[in-house]
């Protein structure tokens, strides 16, 4: 998994506004697989996968 602080995350406003009403865990949750998708090449069944190391060591 690459270093958090290097990721880029990139949002649309509808996505903002539609977030800012989750709980904090479920937000978590959705910046982390957001953090994790190729703004260059996104995937091509629009698909993105997150093994649970990678979700446990995220909510530490």
């Amino acid at each position: 998994m690459n270093e958090l602080s290097k990721r880029k995350v990139v949002e649309h406003n509808s996505l903002i506004t539609s977030i800012a009403k989750m709980d904090k865990t479920p937000l978590k949750m959705f910046e982390l697989a957001v953090s994790c998708i190729n703004t260059e090449e996104p995937p091509k069944d629009n698909a993105v996968y997150l093994s649970k190391e990678e979700l446990f060591r995220f909510l530490r």
